[in-house]
């Protein structure tokens, strides 16, 4: 898991430095997780405004 963490770090950073490789990769693994928590934690009030 540490691995993971440390792989993700990097490509944090990459991305907060202008990576636009790593903002894509980020874009695609995340963006589904994201949009996922974000539903649930938003509720059924700002469900209208969703994508």
């Amino acid at each position: 898991m540490p691995e993971i963490a440390g792989d993700f770090a990097i490509l944090l950073a990459r991305a907060r430095g202008g990576d636009h490789a790593a903002l894509d990769k980020l874009a695609r693994e995340y963006e589904p997780k994201l949009r996922l928590v974000a539903r649930v934690l938003l509720g059924r009030a700002l469900r209208r405004f969703s994508l």
